[in-house]
């Protein structure tokens, strides 16, 4: 399994929180989720994508939060459509 972090620092809390997982578990940092082809490397031996973050926090106006989603899903969706 391969999670992405903003921060290699928060991929390595996730991995010392799970001890008993980090032989199956791995972390690629990616500085900016909307930019295309930044999973390129990240997704290379990857049979299957599962995306549960979003942009968030109590005081993100609801337009941000969708704009900023659909703007990762399409950086991601354009160069892996098909695949």
């Amino acid at each position: 399994m391969r999670g992405a972090t903003r921060s290699a620092a928060k991929g390595q809390a996730m991995l010392e929180a799970r001890p008993e997982s980090t032989s199956r578990l791995d972390f690629v940092t990616i500085d900016d989720f909307e930019k295309t082809g930044v999973f390129d490397d990240a997704v290379e031996g990857i049979d299957a994508v599962i995306h549960v973050a979003s942009v968030s926090g109590i005081n993100t106006p609801i337009a941000l939060l969708i704009s900023k989603s659909v703007s990762s899903f399409i950086a991601f969706d354009i160069r892996y459509q098909g695949q």
